[in-house]
C-alpha cells in the first residue's frame, strides 16, 4: 500500500466531507455522507484550501525533488491567485495567516521570511499540508517541516503542533494504534509547547465528546484529530467522528482523514470508501502526483 496515495486521498475525502459544514456549531448538523456544498450547491467531493496546499507541495516535491520553499510558495501563489490546484479553478477556503505570508511573498519577502509569527498567526494552515512531508524517506524530514511550516505560520506553537504531528505518523507507520502512537509522542522532548496543550494531550483518550476541541488552532485541531482516531477503528468512523464535532469541520475532516488514511488504507472493509474516494473532484489528477512522489516517501 501506498502511504502516500492513502494518506492524501483520505485527506481530499475527509476535506470534501468536511467543507459544506465549516463553522457550524457542534450537533447542529449530522454528517453522515458527501453534500454539496452551499447555496452554491457545488458538486459533491468539492475540497478547500486543505487540499490544494497539499497538491501544491507535491507537485514541487515532484518536479524539484526535494522541499524547495521559493518553488513552494511560488506554487501557492499560483493557487490563490491563478485558481492551480483547485477544483474548479478558484481558491476556496483561504485562511488569513497564509494570504498574508503569500502576499509579503509576492512582494519580494524571502519565503523563509513569509510565515505570520504573531500569537493570532497559529491556525491550522501549516498543520493540514504537512502529511507529504512526514512521509519523506529524507533522515532530515523533521527540520522539512519546520521550514515547511513556517513558509506561512511561522510561529513556535504552529510549528511544535507540526512536529508533534509528524512524530505521530513516524509511530503509526511502527503499526501502533493511534492511543499507543500518542504515548509515545508524549515522551518526546525535541518540542517545546506551553504545558497546558501537552496535558490536553495526555488526557485525549478519556476526554468525553463534549470537551474535544474544534477550533482551527493549531494545537485544538490536532486534538480533534487524534481523538476522532483513538474513538473510532475503521476510516469512515474516524472522518465521521471529526467532522461532526463542528467548528472547523473541513480541516477536522482533512486531518483526521489523511492520518486514517496512513492506518486504515483505502477500499476494503475499514479503508477510504471507494464510493467517496472516486467522488473526488479531480480524483485523477490527486492520484497521478502521488504515484509521481511515491519514490520520494516511506
Amino acid at each position: 500500500m501506498s502511504h502516500l496515495l492513502a494518506g492524501v486521498v483520505g485527506s481530499a475525502v475527509g476535506d470534501a466531507l468536511g467543507v459544506p459544514y465549516d463553522g457550524r456549531e457542534r450537533d447542529t448538523f449530522v454528517c453522515e455522507e458527501m453534500v454539496p456544498l452551499g447555496k452554491r450547491t457545488l458538486p459533491i467531493g468539492f475540497w478547500s484550501d486543505d487540499t490544494s496546499m497539499m497538491l501544491a507541495e507535491l507537485d514541487s516535491l515532484g518536479e524539484k525533488g526535494e522541499f524547495d520553499p521559493e518553488d513552494v510558495m511560488s506554487r501557492f501563489a499560483q493557487w490563490i491567485y491563478e485558481g492551480r490546484y483547485t477544483p474548479l479553478g478558484n481558491a476556496y477556503g483561504v485562511g488569513r495567516t497564509t494570504s498574508m505570508a503569500v502576499s509579503r511573498y509576492r512582494s519580494g519577502t524571502p519565503a523563509d521570511l513569509c510565515g505570520g509569527r504573531d500569537i493570532l498567526d497559529n491556525g491550522s494552515g501549516a498543520l493540514m499540508r504537512m502529511l507529504p512531508y512526514a512521509l519523506l524517506k529524507d533522515h532530515n524530514r523533521h527540520n522539512i517541516i519546520d521550514e515547511a511550516g513556517l513558509l506561512t505560520h511561522a510561529h513556535q506553537i504552529s510549528r511544535q503542533v507540526c512536529r508533534i504531528y509528524s512524530y505521530f505518523i513516524d509511530e503509526l507507520l511502527k503499526g501502533l494504534s493511534p492511543k499507543e502512537a500518542l504515548e509515545q509522542v508524549l515522551m518526546h522532548d525535541t518540542y517545546d509547547v506551553p504545558e497546558y496543550y501537552i496535558q490536553r494531550f495526555q488526557t485525549l483518550p478519556h476526554m468525553a465528546r463534549v470537551s474535544v476541541p474544534n477550533s482551527g488552532f493549531a494545537p485544538d485541531l490536532l486534538q480533534g484529530a487524534i481523538w476522532s482516531l483513538i474513538h473510532s477503528d475503521n476510516y469512515a468512523d474516524a472522518v465521521l467522528t471529526a467532522v461532526n464535532l463542528g467548528g472547523d469541520t473541513d480541516t477536522l475532516g482533512s486531518v483526521t482523514g489523511g492520518l486514517a488514511g496512513i492506518i486504515y488504507g483505502i477500499g476494503g472493509e475499514t479503508g477510504v470508501p471507494t464510493a467517496w474516494s472516486h467522488a473526488l473532484a479531480r480524483f485523477e489528477y490527486i492520484v497521478n502526483l502521488c504515484e509521481e512522489n511515491d519514490a520520494l516517501m516511506r
